[in-house]
């Protein structure tokens, strides 16, 4: 049986080394080799064609870029697998929250792991995402069916709006409706995400991941 083969990617050389010092001990895994940027990630994974690619979700897009973040890191992933799509992705995190557990799954992740992760650990997650499984904690499932989204497209008008700091009254004349019909979707917006306030409704969409 072939090994599976790797390519990580980070902007931490100490956390690449530690890294390739793992998964060399592991008889079936190649370490491919490493990359520090997603624009070098993409590149080097449509070249090399590794099996997994084992990517930090805080990373910077390319030498350009200021400082790593999440975004960036997505934006990577979601490039790998449009370009590479026979390629298993695995994402690896300091803080999890669910709208980047979400955002990186609906990129292209197979899976998301802790950067605190046992060898073992993330031994066993390899070979899972290379199996062609997902390698996702119980948690993490429920933030992604939780994630669903149940708003219509005026709610999500609405909600953005709400996230602006907009009034009952201005939602409605930015929209075009009554200010009684703006009200009412505020209240099944409420409803909906199980929010107490308009502004506790925001928070919660934007956790969820169905607002940035």
């Amino acid at each position: 049986m072939s090994p599976i083969r790797i390519l990580a990617v980070d902007d931490s050389e100490t956390f690449l080394r530690g890294m390739e010092s793992v998964l060399r001990q592991e008889v079936d895994m190649q370490w491919m080799g490493k990359a520090y940027h997603g624009a070098q990630a993409v590149d080097r994974a449509c070249a090399m064609q590794p099996d997994v690619v084992l990517i930090d979700l805080r990373l910077c897009w390319d030498e350009r870029s200021r400082r790593p973040n999440e975004a960036d890191g997505v934006k990577t992933i979601r490039t790998l697998a449009g370009h590479c799509p026979n390629i298993h992705i695995l994402a690896i995190s300091g803080l999890w929250e669910q709208r980047w557990v979400v955002q990186a799954v609906n990129a292209g992740a197979k899976g998301c792991l802790p950067k605190e992760s046992t060898p073992e650990q993330i031994a066993t997650a390899i070979r899972l995402v290379a199996q062609g499984g997902v390698a996702l904690t119980p948690e993490q499932l429920v933030w992604l069916r939780d994630s669903v989204d149940p708003l219509t497209r005026r709610e999500k008008e609405v909600l953005a709006l709400l996230a602006e700091g907009k009034s009952d009254a201005e939602i409605a004349r930015q929209l075009g409706i009554a200010t009684r019909t703006a009200s009412k979707h505020v209240e099944n917006l409420r409803d909906k995400l199980e929010a107490r306030s308009r502004w506790e409704a925001v928070i919660e969409a934007r956790r969820r991941g169905l607002i940035s």
